[in-house]
């Protein structure tokens, strides 16, 4: 059976998950979070924390994974409180300690006023072997406002897990140069049709209309067509981490025991040489 949750889509005749484009303009950016979501499937195991969940649109894909899972949201959410189990500030989580075995934190962490204490206590609900899944934007317009304080470095978001008791597994870019550029033109784009509806008195943003909303879309699409076809090497694509949308990372207890994945962290900290020259 197919479904629509938020910004993503299941198909189920094939198993395959994609942007909701109609609930999202930003696709270029949802679709390369969706790939890191989907790569990180392994991580999101039994008892799991949704914080700033939203529409939960991604317990599409942890459902099927997970024993249990809670979501929280703030009661200020643009998204609405409808899914959410509890509603808390992510600074502040009325749960015990180590009572999840994964907690996911996609696009939250920019909007706390303490991310270090947010992340601390992700830290702290997480099982000596559980996980953190986050995601941040780094090149990328205010949004939400204006409860907008924060943009992440990889270095700055390796200092703040390691500050919270956590131990990157790896980061990953969201995309590089080129999704950077095609996010902000669209939403330059969709400013000018914003002020568009203004001038005009337009009950109805133009954004919506059909015809702007398949013009705003398609070059996205046309983007992630040609970016998926040139298949560039995965160290050139990292070269790129001075412009990216933004970052996604898993972390675990930094007394857990070290595995494979760790090494992939380490093949990033190689690559300062080549960001230094550019």
């Amino acid at each position: 059976m197919d479904k629509a949750r938020g910004i993503l889509r299941y198909r189920a005749t094939d198993g395959r998950f994609s942007v909701n484009d109609a609930r999202t303009l930003s696709v270029v950016v949802a679709d390369y979070l969706l790939r890191e979501m989907l790569l990180a499937r392994s991580y999101l195991r039994g008892r799991l924390l949704d914080i700033g969940c939203g529409t939960k649109p991604f317990s599409l894909i942890y459902g099927p994974l997970t024993d249990q899972a809670y979501g929280t949201e703030v009661p200020f959410s643009p998204f609405g409180t409808m899914e959410a189990d509890v509603l808390c500030r992510a600074e502040a989580l009325p749960f015990l300690s180590g009572c999840f075995d994964a907690v996911l934190l996609t696009e939250v962490l920019e909007h706390t006023v303490q991310p270090f204490l947010a992340l601390a206590e992700c830290s702290r609900v997480i099982e000596p072997s559980g996980h953190v899944i986050l995601s941040v934007p780094f090149v990328y317009p205010l949004h939400d406002w204006p409860h907008d304080y924060w943009r992440f470095t990889r270095f700055g978001l390796e200092a703040l897990c390691r500050q919270a008791g956590l131990r990157p597994v790896y980061i990953h870019t969201k995309g590089g140069v080129g999704a950077t550029v095609m996010s902000l033109t669209i939403q330059l784009a969709v400013r000018a049709t914003d002020g568009i509806t203004k001038l005009f008195g337009l009950s109805r943003p133009i954004r919506q209309w059909p015809a702007i909303r398949w013009l705003l879309v398609m070059p996205q699409r046309l983007f992630l067509l040609l970016a998926g076809s040139l298949r560039l090497p995965e160290a050139l694509q990292r070269t790129s981490e001075w412009m990216t949308p933004g970052f996604f990372a898993v972390a675990t207890k930094a007394s857990a025991p070290m595995g494979d994945n760790t090494s992939e962290l380490s093949m990033l900290d190689t690559l300062s040489d080549f960001e230094d020259g550019e």
